[in-house]
């Protein structure tokens, strides 16, 4: 049972949602691509919810990961931003979001002939790529390399997308790697065939995926930049309402951790500069073991919102479900995360509708 602490009565309705979503089942959209860590949909979809959006504003995700918030915003007909440094998980966000491809089954089938044929030719050089052999085996890099090549001709961006995420979502299950959270080479049995088959089956299940999302026409921005170096030009909306799950510090030494203040710090400066007055900052974030000790990461958070003048309206401790856990195994006795909810408060410099 999650612990509950309201600051505000009139947030008293949070009290109502069973934050610990112990029964949570995944969207089919988002277990096509697997990706570490993941955030719960039930979480943006009870804060987006409870919370409301203003009129004219967008929702704001600074460490958007494969677009869990953007796409609960979607669903909602509300305009979004994410940022994220990582490249695919800017890829996924983008196709969870973008309207279906209506010809992507059959465009995507011709890419997997044209490559099958390919495959077939003499004298195919395969770039050059560290430790290449050791994750994939020979007729594999010919089948991924062919499909590649294909898929750069497509010149529609957004079916483009669409045809590199199906085959990003299939490379794990085609590599030796043991799976998506251990990194070890194991012998799995696959062949190139074996990466067309997944490939046309990816197409399928992109497909019936989105044919079940009403995506309403609004507007998605997706920045694929280091947070810290992202400004308020960049993000160019008004926003009413933050949903993230920032990383944790992966500190061992001290003076790290530190750092780590003043990075998130600086990701608070630029929520503040694009953030309303009565918006509203929700943070979901764990404990860190750092060096054996245990370190409240909520805190660290609060006493950076506090140096914002925001005022923490909710402090929500859920537990974690033992199957969505971090596969970091320095956070595996970590059980629970706590959900904290910020209300920007009016001052003589606030963004005001």
């Amino acid at each position: 049972m999650a612990n509950i602490k309201i600051y505000d009565s009139q947030y008293n309705h949070l009290k109502e949602i069973d934050w610990d979503f112990l029964d949570e089942k995944q969207d089919e959209i988002s277990s096509l691509h697997p990706y570490p860590a993941r955030f719960i949909e039930s979480i943006p979809r009870s804060l987006i919810d409870a919370l409301g959006v203003k009129p004219g504003t967008s929702i704001m995700d600074p460490f958007c990961g494969s677009g869990t918030t953007l796409l609960e915003a979607k669903k909602r007909g509300i305009d979004s931003v994410g940022v994220d440094l990582n490249p695919i998980a800017c890829l996924i966000s983008k196709v969870k979001t973008q309207q279906a491809q209506v010809n992507l089954v059959e465009v995507g089938n011709e890419i997997c002939d044209r490559a099958e044929t390919y495959c077939l030719k003499h004298g195919m050089e395969i770039p050059n790529i560290p430790n290449l052999d050791h994750w994939f085996k020979s007729d594999i890099q010919k089948s991924i390399y062919a499909l590649v090549t294909e898929i750069n001709n497509i010149d529609n961006i957004d079916l483009q997308n669409a045809l590199r995420f199906c085959l990003s979502s299939i490379i794990v299950r085609v590599s030796n790697q043991e799976s998506d959270t251990r990194y070890a080479a194991i012998e799995k049995g696959a062949s190139g065939k074996d990466v067309f088959k997944s490939f046309r089956t990816a197409l399928e299940r992109l497909k019936n995926a989105q044919s079940k999302i009403d995506c309403s026409d609004t507007n998605t921005k997706i920045i694929n930049k280091d947070i810290l170096t992202v400004n308020s030009d960049d993000v160019s909306t008004d926003v009413s309402l933050v949903i993230t799950s920032p990383p944790y510090p992966n500190a061992y030494e001290y003076w790290l951790y530190h750092k780590y203040y003043n990075q998130m710090s600086s990701v608070f400066k630029l929520i503040d500069e694009v953030l309303v007055t009565g918006g509203h900052v929700c943070i979901v974030i764990g404990r860190s073991v750092i060096k054996g000790r245990t370190v409240d990461n909520a805190l660290l958070i609060r006493n950076i919102a506090n140096d914002y003048k925001y005022t923490c309206v909710a402090d929500i401790e859920r537990t974690i479900a033992a199957s969505r856990k971090s596969f970091n195994l320095k956070y595996g006795k970590i059980k629970t995360e706590n959900i904290l909810i910020f209300r920007k408060e009016e001052t003589s410099e606030s963004k005001t509708l």
